[in-house]
């Protein structure tokens, strides 16, 4: 009788370390693809680039968010034309644009921890550090034309303010710091403060 009780309760251990396993891989599996940056964390870095580039902070709805006319975007394409992925290996998981009842103003790419990170053109770098909410460690170049890019939730950071960096320089190493559902790299194109579709002026 000892032993059936003792082999019971082996397989309900065994049958809660499986589905703990199995809520564990998918939560690794989502990357950042659960959590939204929220209000604060937005304002925040928009507050951020303002001082930077000395514009005034753009309060778009939504649905302006990241829409320009086809002038406007054939002419950032042209702007950026030369710029390349911050990845060796890319693979968006979480597009640019609506997401879970908020905006996503960047994009997700998939990268395990430890995975090099590269300035997308040459430039300035404006930021580094963990203070903006949500992000985690992250990077901001800024680059000719008004244009920044940000590189978040690193998990290591090779730069310092002030430096000037070529295109395809080390910037850090990806990570899950800040607001995560797993490791990866935020990624974002912004003119001034309106957040741009990476992946419709990049490069394939």
């Amino acid at each position: 009788m000892a032993k059936k009780r003792s082999n019971y309760s082996a397989g309900r251990l065994k049958l809660s370390l499986l589905r703990q396993g199995s809520a564990v891989f998918l939560f690794f599996l989502a990357g950042c693809a659960l959590p939204a940056h929220s209000p604060e964390d937005r304002e925040g870095l928009l507050d951020y680039l303002a001082r930077s580039s000395s514009t005034s902070v753009e309060r778009l709805g939504p649905k302006a968010r990241g829409r320009l006319s086809a002038q406007e975007l054939e002419e950032a394409s042209h702007d950026v034309s030369q710029w390349r992925w911050p990845l060796k290996d890319v693979e968006v998981s979480s597009g640019f644009g609506h997401r879970h009842g908020s905006f996503h103003e960047g994009i997700d790419l998939r990268a395990g921890i430890g995975t090099p990170i590269y300035a997308a053109a040459k430039g300035r770098v404006t930021y580094t550090g963990s203070r903006i909410s949500g992000y985690g460690r992250m990077v901001v170049l800024k680059h000719k034309g008004g244009y920044f890019t940000i590189y978040a939730h690193q998990s290591s950071i090779a730069v310092r303010v002030g430096q000037k960096v070529k295109k395809g320089q080390l910037l850090g190493k990806s990570g899950n710091s800040g607001r995560t559902s797993g490791p990866h790299l935020h990624f974002e194109v912004r003119k001034g403060t309106l957040p741009l579709n990476p992946a419709r002026l990049l490069k394939s």
